[in-house]
């Protein structure tokens, strides 16, 4: 007797970006990253009804391109996204919490595909054990993305290039926003004086920012015209015009 198995083709990935030349840009991660990517498997798909040959893919990182085989992917890399993003999956469960759904697969094999590495919330983190970028040490990292149809052996691919993580402070907002008037009738009398409340939002991933407050009657200094001084952590920041005159005041830090 002969049984005659049906052929079935190996699932087709790459990764597009990062690149050889990312780094070389001094372009940085802090929040987000778009991750270039293919992925494609002519018969098997993430929503395939839960058979053994229902196509598995992941997104890893890890800080060099030498891991050699899938099991070292991902026992030793950073899992950033699987298949349960796509909320079509069989591989999802019932309690599992919604995907984005940004994770898919191509058309075709050549057919580029884009997923956003941010933060996938609290909830994707405990359930699938994604990584957010904003948790991840600074540093250089390359993406690996892994493809496993369940009939064939599971194939991956590095990208050709790193990306590179670094979390500075971002400063979100300042208020005033527009032009504002505070005038209490008083100057020299603080004591009479209302104070002004100045509403800033700063966020730093990785430390605890060392953060100034200045006060100028320019509302358009440039990079120039910021001056820091000393070594970390003993820095001294200083605000001025790019002409040398100083900025109006120094308020606070």
């Amino acid at each position: 007797e002969i049984d005659i198995v049906a052929a079935n083709a190996s699932p087709s990935v790459s990764v597009i970006s990062p690149d050889a030349n990312t780094i070389g840009t001094g372009a940085f991660a802090n929040e987000t990253f778009s991750i270039q990517y293919t992925l494609f498997d002519v018969d098997n798909s993430f929503n395939d009804g839960g058979g053994t040959d229902t196509l598995r893919a992941a997104l890893y990182a890890y800080p060099d391109n030498g891991l050699s085989s899938v099991q070292d992917i991902e026992t030793f890399a950073t899992l950033i996204v699987d298949q349960r993003d796509d909320n079509a999956s069989t591989a999802r469960l019932a309690t599992d919490p919604p995907g984005t759904s940004d994770f898919v697969e191509g058309t075709s094999a050549g057919n580029k595909q884009a997923y956003v590495w941010d933060n996938p919330g609290s909830a994707s983190q405990t359930a699938f054990g994604w990584a957010p970028i904003t948790k991840n040490l600074d540093g250089n990292y390359y993406i690996y993305i892994v493809g496993d149809d369940g009939v064939n052996p599971a194939v991956f691919a590095v990208s050709s290039g790193g990306l590179r993580i670094r979390h500075i402070p971002i400063i979100r907002s300042v208020a005033p926003v527009a032009a504002d008037t505070v005038d209490t009738g008083e100057y020299s009398n603080l004591a009479k004086a209302n104070p002004y409340k100045i509403k800033f939002f700063v966020v730093d991933y990785d430390d605890n920012a060392q953060l100034r407050l200045f006060l100028s009657n320019s509302s358009n200094l440039a990079a120039a015209a910021v001056t820091v001084t000393g070594y970390f952590p003993e820095l001294d920041a200083g605000l001025g015009r790019c002409d040398g005159d100083p900025a109006f005041g120094y308020l606070a830090h």
